[in-house]
């Protein structure tokens, strides 16, 4: 993750995929929790919290390209 981040090299093909497997793991959590929270069944702070790790992690250049 790391030099998927903020490294400024090309990641090998297994980093490569890794990375995308991380970042796809993230949306993928931020869309379950609006889509539990409509339902009813999320608490606020849980999508906070989702929220805000969402944030930490596109603070990085290369994660916004990604």
């Amino acid at each position: 993750m790391y030099r998927g981040m903020v490294g400024g090299e090309r990641l090998t093909p297994e980093e490569g995929f890794r990375f995308y497997i991380q970042m796809t793991d993230l949306i993928s959590a931020q869309e379950m929790g609006f889509r539990l929270q409509a339902e009813g069944l999320a608490f606020d702070d849980f999508i906070e919290r989702i929220r805000r790790n969402n944030l930490a992690y596109f603070r990085f250049e290369r994660v916004r390209r990604w």
